[in-house]
């Protein structure tokens, strides 16, 4: 069966293992069959709060020993399908585009159009999943990139608390910003889209981390 869009558990999930230590393959494909297994249940108009492990299990053609053994439930397939989404997405996004001012949206639009190649799997999460389990990998994606930010803009690093304060904003707007855009059919482009978001946001973080040269 042909994985699902956004769904490939390679190394942009971080489930590759290292060098000194490789994930065995065999786990990487009952991973990855786990996560096609629920995407199809979705797509097949079950919700996830009804959905079971056995169910997801039975459709991997894996057994609930084998669910068991890469994850805790179907909340933390979702978690792990997110991550590898938003992972993938953010660590596509060039330097260029994080100089600031981020106000003027090459932030925004990086980010959105390289989540724009995962809009079937975007659409399937935002309206089978609550948004909590599926959005939740976005904010430590956003906390990644705001290192990247400070580090590419030389900026001083930022005391803890700034940086949790920071990345919170950034993140629960883009999480908000992922719904409407899904819930809209993804009407708009991602350039529109983060006209918008980064319209709303940017101003405010560049004027804090502007503070820091």
């Amino acid at each position: 069966m042909e994985a699902p869009v956004g769904v490939d558990l390679g190394a942009s999930s971080g489930l590759m293992g290292t060098a000194e230590k490789p994930v065995d393959r065999r786990i990487l494909r009952s991973r990855q069959k786990l996560c096609d297994a629920l995407l199809d249940e979705l797509k097949d108009g079950q919700q996830l709060e009804v959905l079971s492990v056995s169910t997801i299990a039975a459709r991997a053609g894996l057994t609930r020993k084998t669910f068991y053994a890469h994850f805790h439930s179907p909340d933390n397939v979702v978690r792990q399908i997110a991550a590898n989404m938003f992972q993938r997405a953010v660590s596509q996004v060039e330097n260029d585009a994080l100089t600031l001012p981020v106000a003027d949206s090459r932030l925004g639009i990086s980010i959105l159009s390289h989540l724009a190649d995962d809009m079937e799997t975007i659409a399937l999460l935002a309206t089978r999943c609550p948004s909590a389990v599926f959005l939740e990998p976005a904010g430590e994606a956003i906390a990644e990139l705001l290192d990247r930010i400070v580090s590419v803009n030389a900026l001083p690093p930022l005391d803890a608390h700034v940086h949790e304060y920071i990345a919170q904003i950034i993140g629960g707007a883009f999480r908000g910003a992922i719904i409407v855009w899904a819930e809209r059919g993804f009407k708009e482009t991602p350039e529109a889209a983060a006209k918008i978001l980064m319209t709303l946001l940017g101003p405010g973080t560049d004027a804090l981390l502007n503070q820091r040269r």
